[in-house]
């Protein structure tokens, strides 16, 4: 058993105590214990953690930062909860730092464990409750503020193909004024008209205030690029010399099949043989069949004409010629 509780049971605490005395249970917090003797502490609190919120302090939730962050404590160790009033508490590894403010709602998420319901904010209630004031270091205060929120909704709608930003505009709108934060709707709904290129806003967030005006590009593959551009200028690609010789088939075979196998289509080394050699799809696997035809007739044609692209409209049409 993970964690052992001793609740209100005078008898059941002081036994509990006399064993953690003996070196056969570890104290977490006032009258909750383990058995695991193995692990460090502070791993099992972060194992635990929703357990240990709904016995510690019932009727919180989990909010602000915590909410939008998934749940995962400051570098600090700071985990932000909002509860019925203001209290911090300190466990091995982690202080759940809570504020007075409403509890959980309907539109939260519950999660049921072994000794009671923790709750944490729904994402629309995180992206209002990130929008307050805070004070302190950006890094462990308890809201993430405006900029984090606009680069949220700018990620969100870049994958939005069913409307969903609007459904948490009016998500926000119904639980505004039960969670007294109407001011941060007006924000939140002003930035989402910036977004969508129906109202005008100052914005802060560069991927934000790119989408605002009619540019939009995706930050997270633009710095994951900017990470590779990093690397290969401190390892340049070697490259082995080129051999005349060797079979141009044969190597587009390979890069063929290896290219497909790892983005997921799977065939056997046989199966894909057949399909390059005889330009037959297999029956059932017709579109596999087809990605691993059109990359070796690809490879081929790249090979039988080298083009070095001197400019991007170059490499762009080049692109899209082997792809078609």
């Amino acid at each position: 058993m993970p964690l052992v509780v001793a609740r209100a049971d005078q008898a059941l605490a002081r036994r509990l105590q006399r064993l953690a005395q003996q070196g056969k249970l570890r104290r977490i917090y006032a009258g909750i214990y383990t058995d695991d003797l193995v692990q460090p502490l502070e791993s099992i609190v972060r194992r635990e953690i929703f357990a240990l919120i709904s016995l510690i302090a019932p009727g919180s939730i989990i909010s602000h930062r915590s909410a939008l962050d998934g749940g995962r404590p400051t570098a600090a160790g700071s985990l932000f909860l909002t509860g019925p009033n203001r209290r911090d508490y300190e466990l091995p590894g982690m202080t759940l730092r809570m504020v007075k403010g409403p509890g959980p709602l309907d539109s939260d998420t519950r999660i049921p464990t072994f000794v009671g319901d923790a709750y944490v904010s729904s994402q629309v209630r995180a992206l209002l409750e990130n929008l307050s004031a805070s004070r302190g270091d950006p890094a462990e205060r308890r809201t993430l503020g405006k900029e984090a929120v606009e680069a949220w909704l700018d990620r969100f709608i870049s994958r939005d193909i069913g409307n969903g930003i609007n459904r948490i505009r009016d998500a926000a709108r119904s639980i505004a004024e039960p969670l007294a934060l109407q001011e941060e709707f007006r924000q939140l709904d002003c930035t989402i008209g910036a977004l969508l290129g129906t109202r005008s806003a100052r914005l802060s967030a560069r991927a934000a205030i790119a989408r605002a005006a009619g540019r939009p590009y995706d930050d997270d593959r633009v710095s994951r690029f900017q990470i590779l551009a990093a690397a290969l200028q401190i390892n340049p690609v070697q490259f082995p010399p080129l051999d005349p010789l060797a079979d141009i088939h044969l190597q587009a075979f390979i890069e063929t099949y290896f290219s497909n196998y790892i983005e997921g289509t799977e065939f056997e080394i046989e199966e894909a043989h057949q399909i390059v050699v005889h330009g037959r799809p297999l029956q059932y696997r017709e579109d596999d069949s087809h990605d691993i035809l059109g990359t070796y007739q690809a490879i081929l044609d790249s090979k039988a004409d080298p083009v070095v692209p001197q400019s991007f409209e170059a490499f762009a049409a080049l692109l899209q010629g082997w792809n078609r």
